[in-house]
Order: C-alpha cells, then structure tokens, then sequence
C-alpha cells in the first residue's frame, strides 16, 4: 500500500470532516435549542395553533414592562377570540390594567370588549362599549372594525335603519371594489326592510347627504304603480339630484330589472275560500280584510275586479271552483284556505294562473307560479329560539301542551335552538284542560328530586326541618306553548315554584289580541312575538275592530294577501326584499313561502310593551 504525504493525506475529503465527525462521536450532541418565545408566537399564528400562541404572548407579558406588557395580553386575548374562547379573552381582558394603556392599546381593548359581547349575543351592551366614538387619527382598519361591530349590533336588535348607516360610515375605509359592493348590498337591504312612508319620515338631511340619497334611491324602487319608463325617469333625477353620491352603477344600473315590471297588478283577481261548513267564520274574516285591503288601494278600484268562490270543507269541492275561476278569467287566486285543498293545488305540476295559497302544503317541488302564505305556529316556535338566543341565552326548557299541536311547536324550538348551538336540558307536556301545572313544572325545574331529598334527610335524623325546595340551576329561560288561559295560569306557578326571575319565552297564542289588564296582569314578564295588527301597530277600520279577536289574525292574512300580489315577482326575484305587512315584515324564500318577522313584546302590567322599550 503506498504511503501518502502529509499533502495528500489531509486533502482527502473525510479528513476535512473529521472534526464535525469526532464531535459527533466524541460526544452526544447537546439538543437543538428552542426558539425564543416571541418566535414560537408567531410560528403558532402561522400554522393556526391560537391556543399555542396565545399562551407564549401571555409568558411574555410576564417578561416585560408595559407598555410591551399590554401589547402581548391584547395580542393574546385576540387569539383566543379566534377560536371563540370567550371566557378566556375575557379574563386576560380583566388582568389588563386599562391606566397603562396608550392610545393605540385603549382602542383595541374596547374593540375586543365589544366582540366579546357580541359574541356573547349582547347587542345592546355592544352598543354601550362602542358608544365613545374612536380618536380621529386612529388607524382605519379599527374604524372598519368600529362600524361593522356596531352594524352587526343593530342588526341583531332588528334597527335596520341604523345598521345601514354603521354600513355607510364603514365604507369610508374601504378600498376593495368587490367589498365596497357588498357593503352596498347591505345598505340597501337593510333599508328595503322599511316602509316606503317610514322611509319619506326619515329623510331629514337635504341632498347631497349620502344616506338621504340612499332612501330616496329605495323608495323609487318601492313605489307601486309605476312603469319601467316612469322608473327609469326617476332614476335618472335622483341621479341629477345626488350626482356626487357613492352608489356603485352595478347597483344602480341593476335598478331597472327591479322595476314593477316584475310587480304586475293583475286586473281579474279569485278569492277561493270555505264559505260554507266548519271554516265558514275563519274564510269570512279573511274574505273581509281582502276586501278592506281591496277598498283601501285607490289605484285598483276602478280597475281590478275581484270575485268569491267557495272552496268548502271538500278539496274536491275547491279544485272544481278553481277550475271555475280560471275559466271566468281569472288571472290571480287567493286561496284555498284549508291544508287539505292546498295539498290537493300543490300537486299539480303547472298551474293555469299565479295562486297565493293561504296554507302551507306538504310538498316542497311546487308549481313555479304557487306562492304560500301562512300563520303556522311552527314559525313562530323558531323565531322564538331566535330571539331567545339573540338575548344571550344557551340552555333552555320546554313546556308544551299534550297533543299533536304541542308536539308540532315542541319539535320546531328544540330543532331551531339545538342549531343555534343551545341545549334544551329539560322538557314537559301539561293537560291543557286542567288548571293545576304543579306536577309538570316540577318535573321540569327538578323539584321532585329535591322534594325526596328532604324526605330521605327527614327519615335519617328522625324529626322534621325547615326546608326551601331547590329547583335545577341549568335553565337560561323557559319556552312555553300555550293559549291565553293556560298562560295566565302557568306564568303564576312557576313564580310559586321558585322561577320567578327565569324569562320565559312564548309564542302570539299566549296573547288574546285585545288588552286585557286585568287578565293578562298575570302573565307580566312574558316575553312573546305577535304581529303588528294584534299589537295596535296599525290602525284598524272600525267594522274589522268588531271581529272577535280569534279572528283578528285572519283579517289580518287577508289584509296582507291582497297586498302582497304585486309584490310577489318583486320578493320571489330579490330574496333580501322585505315587505312590511300588518302580520309581520314579509319575505319569500326559495321555496315560494311567505315568511314573517315578528314583533317581540313584553307583558307589563298587563299590557304587551315592545321588548325595546322593557329594557
């Protein structure tokens, strides 16, 4: 083997490695060192691990000295936030001293003490925090988070007048075309939610004040009557009047298509309703708001003629009278009243003419000229869990009568609030013919148990104790389905039995319709949602303020039946639109129902308040 030179042996390749190779078999290599905190932060940020990064920036406001200090637990209640960890940024909010804070950090602060309420479901107490306005030289993007907080604020207390303005100081401080098209969407349809009367109320600001020119704009587009040469001249004077004003030309120029082209008033109008048999006095009341509806519309009376046909209590009946208008020239039709006759409509494919059915039918593929509109209590259990939810609530129970109509309101709260994201922890059915709740309500509050465990204790010690029954802590609110008699009975006892300061929730039943203070003095604290005609929201003729108020209701569908025919392309075509009813804000949804928005009260004193105004 030949020997190398000194040259040629450390020119070899492993030699130039031999001292990382004899540190390597020297000696274990101490392990990697970790990086410092505030890089394991941001590395946590990055890969979406909140929990990671916040707990490092909380180790390192424990290293420094404010104003770094509040920097980190800002940054770590923030992320916190991300996963809706609403506890812990809360706490971390609370560890914050708020007299350190420098200007930047007190505008963060009160952002995320807004978020959190509104996470909360605590609309009003968003507002609260939100009510010092934001220094002038603050950065933008906390005015946009400013002014969305506040809209999502008021939209969840139903103002949309003022969630269209929060939307328009917004766009101020945005840059991006497609965002600032969606805020404009939004503007417009919270303010296509008003009337067209509240609308000419509110605008008080001359132009070229941008919001006024926002009502303007809707209430040409809310106008009856006109035709699309009419509308496009409108159009084009707002434009001379308002000739500075924001509004994109995608959204202007899309006006047009919203024209009352798309709102025909037919000239021929049926009314298919039961006459005769059991449903004689529900299809007369609703006869009779069509017609004050009818008289009341001074651009149809001259034009539009309407004629009654009765459907009875047979489906068969009603098709043939169906049939029968149609071939009379009919070219709208109201009706059929009934579920059974309604079923029967909704099973043919093609329908000759436009019909607005006054029931909801079993089918969902229905002709594509088939509306429906209904007062189903099964809506109303919903937006009963809505509202409940919105007022901040998580865990609930449920007392409904036994019976197929308990089980149907029953059915559609726990559906809606459990997809909500509540929890229904307990349930009960009473005998709606009795007047004694006591058993089903102590099953529900779990006094029952409690009752045994004083017994059991009794039993033990051999002698009797002082004892206050203790009912179940778990409940948020209590649901209930009930009719006026049952209410003022229920809300009484579960006073008696220790319940008196959990809110309890109902639908319009509890409520007669007609004040009753004395009555209804004892359902104060109820919390329930009706319609504007059953609230004295609306002026009533004085022949319809003579039905008994069991049928209030169905004048009022009527009223709202009639009203709604040249508005039906309009909603069907614009699902954001709303039409304010006399039995509700009015929308119609992909499935060609009618959906109402209600209006929530509260008893006080006997006498339903609206929930604003009970705070």
């Amino acid at each position: 083997m030949p020997i190398l030179s000194k040259q040629q042996f450390f020119s070899l390749p492993f030699i130039r490695l031999l001292p990382l190779i004899l540190l390597v078999a020297g000696c274990a290599a101490p392990p990697k060192a970790p990086p410092p905190v505030d890089v394991q932060a941001k590395q946590a940020m990055e890969r979406g691990d909140y929990h990671a990064a916040a707990r490092a920036y909380l180790s390192l406001a424990l290293k420094t000295q404010p104003p770094l200090r509040q920097q980190y637990q800002l940054i770590a209640a923030e992320t916190m936030l991300e996963t809706e960890q609403l506890n812990q940024a809360e706490q971390i909010l609370q560890w914050i001293n708020i007299d350190e804070l420098n200007t930047q950090q007190a505008v963060r602060y009160q952002l995320l003490s807004a978020r959190i309420a509104l996470f909360k479901q605590q609309a009003e107490h968003t507002l609260r925090i939100l009510t010092k306005p934001l220094p002038v030289d603050t950065a933008p993007e906390y005015f946009l988070d400013f002014h969305q907080l506040r809209a999502q604020a008021y939209n969840r207390l139903g103002n949309h007048l003022e969630t269209a303005r929060e939307h328009l100081l917004r766009e101020q401080y945005l840059t991006s075309r497609d965002i600032i098209f969606q805020n404009q969407e939004a503007i417009w349809q919270n303010l296509s939610m008003l009337s067209e009367t509240a609308l000419k109320k509110l605008i008080i600001q001359p132009p070229p004040d941008p919001f006024s020119g926002w009502m303007a704009l809707v209430i040409i587009t809310k106008a009856s009557g006109l035709s699309r040469t009419e509308i496009k001249q409108q159009l084009k004077e707002w434009r001379q009047t308002y000739p500075e004003h924001p509004v994109q030309n995608s959204i202007f120029n899309n006006l047009l298509e919203r024209s009352q082209t798309l709102a025909s008033r037919p000239e021929h109008i049926a009314l298919l309703l039961p006459l005769s048999g059991r449903f004689a006095r529900a299809g007369e009341a609703v006869r009779d708001g069509i017609m004050a509806a009818y008289y009341e519309d001074a651009d149809a009376n001259n034009d539009v003629k309407i004629r009654v046909y009765d459907s009875g209590d047979d489906s068969r009946q009603a098709m043939a009278n169906y049939q029968r208008a149609v071939k009379n020239g009919a070219e709208f039709v109201i009706g059929p009243l009934d579920k059974g006759s309604t079923n029967a409509l909704a099973q043919r494919r093609e329908l000759p003419v436009t019909t607005l059915s006054l029931n909801y039918g079993e089918k969902q593929d229905i002709a594509s000229n088939m509306f429906q509109f209904a007062l189903p209590p099964e809506n109303e259990a919903r937006q009963a869990a809505e509202q409940a939810w919105l007022d901040g609530h998580s865990t609930g129970a449920v007392l409904v009568p036994k019976g197929a109509w308990g089980e149907r309101v029953y059915q559609a709260f726990q559906e809606r609030w459990v997809a909500l994201g509540g929890q229904v922890v307990a349930e009960g059915r009473y005998d709606a013919k009795k007047s004694d709740f006591s058993a089903p309500l102590k099953q529900l509050l779990n006094l029952n148990q409690s009752e045994q465990r004083h017994r059991d204790i009794q039993n033990v010690i051999g002698k009797k104790m002082e004892y206050t029954p203790r009912r179940r802590q778990d409940i948020d609110f209590i649901f209930i389905a009930a009719f006026p008699r049952q209410a003022r009975l229920i809300r009484p006892q579960i006073r008696f039995h220790h319940a008196a300061k959990i809110p309890v929730y109902a639908t319009s039943h509890i409520y007669s319709g007609k004040i009753d203070r004395n009555s209804d003095r004892d359902m104060d604290g109820i919390i329930f949602g009706d319609m504007p005609w059953t609230l004295g929201r609306v002026k009533k003729d004085k022949i319809l303020s003579g039905y008994s108020h069991q049928l209030q209701r169905l004048i009022a569908l009527g009223i709202d039946a009639y009203r709604l025919i040249p508005q039906l392309g309009l909603l069907a075509h614009y699902p954001h639109e709303r039409f304010p009813g006399v039995t509700g804000s009015l929308r119609v949804d992909p499935e060609h129902r009618v959906q109402r928005q209600l209006i929530w009260s509260k008893f006080k004193r006997g006498i339903p308040q609206p929930l604003e105004e009970t705070h």
